[in-house]
């Protein structure tokens, strides 16, 4: 009975997977530190970062007690390249591979983008993106209702599916823009008064084929993604850092809604605007997950570990268990970039 309970879990969640993907366009990835990943939500966030570069690693492992579900790991970063009296040019990119069963998808992405000192501490950001995915699929390691003989699921009895294509490589246009504000109050060994980013994020602008059984177009994704900061305490040495990350595509939506307290602990004299801050926090995925989060930074590099708790109608088939997510980022300060 065991057996045949996990083979109909599996069974619903394959199903979920790949037999709704008219309504989730085939889900691309998403993350917890969303916050970290700036490449990833707009390319008008190309640039925004405090240093003159930033680097980011990410692995995620989702539903590890079914299967091979949901691996995702991959790069990101950005750097600002040119500065004139009010402006930077800033580029950035990431490649980001994910795989569930026999399905694999590998997201390629550059962007490029203006930043525009629009007065002391306020600065807009345009980017515009372009890339490619790369879809691949091995039907006959996935199960199948007519594989199921009333009893469990027996990988020898022939499924009877037949697909036209099973990869597909699609090209990919994006487009996006972000308001930064600070307060005047910055520099030093102190978080500033406030200090924020609202940002928006528009994917698939060019509607590119997906490999689904009938060769859907991919719709537009929007990402919404608002990241403030504010000092507490007369020292300033601590904040809290509220967020909020919001996808529609195609009918579908995702909510995240979160919070990180910070603590300053020291301003490293040999990296300058490189500091030592731990981080900890969490949020809530709307009708999907509960996640905790802890991040420190110590000079030009940064660790973190995120776990999530599934609370969707799908914690039946993955029983409870959500997943497990690593963060490493290197952001060095070689030239004095900023427009503060």
């Amino acid at each position: 009975m065991k057996n045949i309970n996990y083979s109909i879990s599996l069974f619903v969640f394959v199903v979920f997977l790949f037999g709704s993907t008219n309504k989730l366009s085939a889900q691309d990835p998403h993350f917890g530190f969303n916050t970290s990943l700036i490449e990833y939500q707009s390319p008008g966030l190309v640039g925004t970062q405090d240093n003159q570069m930033s680097f980011q690693s990410v692995y995620r492992n989702q539903w590890r007690n079914i299967g091979t579900a949901f691996q995702t790991y991959g790069f990101s970063g950005n750097a600002k390249v040119s500065r004139s009296t009010n402006t930077t040019l800033s580029v950035g990119g990431f490649v980001f591979n994910q795989s569930s069963f026999s399905y694999n998808s590998l997201l390629a992405h550059v962007s490029v983008a203006a930043n525009v000192l629009l007065s002391d501490g306020k600065i807009l950001t345009v980017g515009l993106g372009s890339g490619t995915r790369y879809e691949s699929l091995n039907p006959d390691e996935l199960m199948w209702t007519d594989q199921f003989n009333g009893y469990e699921y027996d990988p020898n009895i022939a499924h009877g599916e037949w697909f036209a294509h099973e990869q597909k490589a699609s090209f990919d246009l994006s487009a996006g823009m972000s308001y930064k504000f600070i307060s005047t109050d910055r520099g030093g060994d102190f978080f500033p008064k406030s200090s924020g980013t609202i940002s928006t994020g528009f994917w698939h602008l060019n509607q590119g084929k997906r490999l689904t059984l009938y060769e859907e177009q991919t719709n537009i994704k929007m990402v919404f993604m608002t990241d403030l900061q504010f000092a507490m305490g007369d020292d300033k040495k601590a904040a809290i850092n509220p967020w909020l990350l919001g996808m529609y595509e195609g009918g579908a939506y995702e909510v995240l809604v979160g919070a990180d307290f910070k603590f300053y602990l020291k301003e490293s004299e040999k990296y300058g605007k490189s500091r030592s801050i731990v981080a900890f926090g969490g949020g809530y995925r709307w009708r999907d997950a509960a996640l905790a989060r802890i991040k420190f930074d110590f000079a030009n590099y940064g660790i973190g570990v995120l776990y999530e708790i599934n609370t969707s109608s799908l914690k039946e088939a993955s029983k409870g268990f959500g997943c497990f997510e690593i963060l490493l980022t290197y952001s060095p300060t070689k030239k004095n970039f900023s427009l503060y």
